[in-house]
């Protein structure tokens, strides 16, 4: 974490903007049978909106 990391460890970590989605379906698919999604919503906009576009989009 020196210097603040790199963009590269954040990837990896996180799934965000338009992969997000994809990166929950990895998880899913390697046999995850919990993934952690946590929203982080533009500004104007609820967590809640956000949960339910991901529910709909795999469940």
């Amino acid at each position: 974490m020196e210097n603040g990391g790199s963009d590269r460890l954040i990837d990896g970590l996180f799934g965000w903007g338009p992969d997000a989605l994809e990166r929950v379906r990895q998880h899913r698919e390697a046999g995850a049978d919990h993934v952690c999604v946590q929203p982080i919503p533009a500004p104007g906009r609820h967590a809640l909106d956000d949960l339910k576009i991901i529910a709909r989009e795999l469940l």
